[in-house]
């Protein structure tokens, strides 16, 4: 049984990994094509209706990136409380990226979620702002 146990174990810090790794992608596609918007927007290189359609397309793709990235973020803190198990049930040290944050902050209590959450909020309202923006100078 410890042998299956170690081999479930391997398995959720292959999935927590990859899920991360997932979310962590559709957030530099992101990225990408927020800075893409920005720089057409901004510097006027597409103005009138074609500016409108473009930043409210923009809307529309990062919404959904934003969606699909919040799942993967969720998918992966959803193996945590697994290899926390083992770890304690095996008293192996953990080391996960919120144990590494709190050595390096002490008292800080930095949560993962809440801020991804922020960012998330942030682009949101960044993304109606070039679309309002892109509207007012039609």
């Amino acid at each position: 049984m410890h042998n299956d146990e170690r081999i479930i174990y391997q398995q959720d810090c292959e999935s927590f990994r990859y899920q991360k790794q997932l979310f962590w992608s559709r957030f530099q596609t992101l990225i990408i094509i927020e800075g893409a918007a920005i720089g057409v927007i901004f510097t006027k290189t597409i103005t009138g209706f074609p500016a409108i359609i473009l930043a409210a397309g923009t809307l529309v793709v990062v919404s959904l990136i934003l969606m699909v990235a919040f799942k993967n973020l969720r998918d992966s803190e959803n193996f945590i409380d697994r290899i926390a198990a083992y770890e304690n049930n095996n008293k192996a040290r953990d080391i996960r990226p919120k144990q590494i944050f709190k050595i390096l902050f002490w008292t800080f209590r930095f949560n993962s979620t809440i801020f991804t959450k922020a960012i998330f909020i942030l682009l949101g309202i960044l993304n109606i702002y070039l679309t309002l923006y892109a509207i007012t100078n039609y």
